[in-house]
């Protein structure tokens, strides 16, 4: 009889590591002031695909900009104001929840183009507001800020 001896040999064989890839960090806001142009900073994590983050030298492409520029859209809100106004300074609007509900709407930012985010800011004037917000999905940049120099309390 005949015997056929085999070897087996496995070999290990490291496998190479997933190149990172830049995730942006939201950077909320743009300091340009109402009705303005300006420009925001941005920020960039290295991760891996399922989001593990990862050294800046584990990315391979070059890291994005690190500034985008921005249009500052302003609504107004005041505590004697009401939810059927424009939302500008002289005719604020009541809630901030009328604030929420202009999310999406046109915006006059025709100054905003190409690689311009308009970011929403409902600027809240001095008072005692009593509400629960609700924010219904989507992804809106938008910012939530008392008026400079006011006090604004939530109940």
């Amino acid at each position: 009889s005949r015997r056929i001896i085999m070897t087996l040999f496995i070999l290990s064989v490291p496998m190479a590591a997933e190149p990172g890839v830049w995730r942006p960090l939201t950077i909320p806001g743009c300091d340009a002031p109402c009705g303005t142009l300006g420009f925001r900073a941005l920020d960039y994590d290295c991760t891996t695909s399922g989001g593990a983050v990862l050294p800046d030298s584990d990315c391979t492409d070059n890291k994005p900009q690190d500034t985008e520029q921005c249009y500052s859209a302003c609504i107004h809100v005041s505590t004697d104001g009401n939810d059927d106004a424009a939302g500008t300074l002289s005719a604020p609007l009541r809630t901030g929840q009328g604030c929420l509900s202009l999310w999406g709407q046109e915006v006059d930012a025709v100054e905003c183009q190409g690689d311009c985010t308009v970011v929403h800011r409902c600027i809240f004037h001095k008072g005692v507001y009593y509400e629960s917000l609700r924010i219904d999905g989507g992804h809106v940049e938008i910012t939530m800020e008392a008026a400079a120099g006011e006090e604004v309390l939530f109940d």
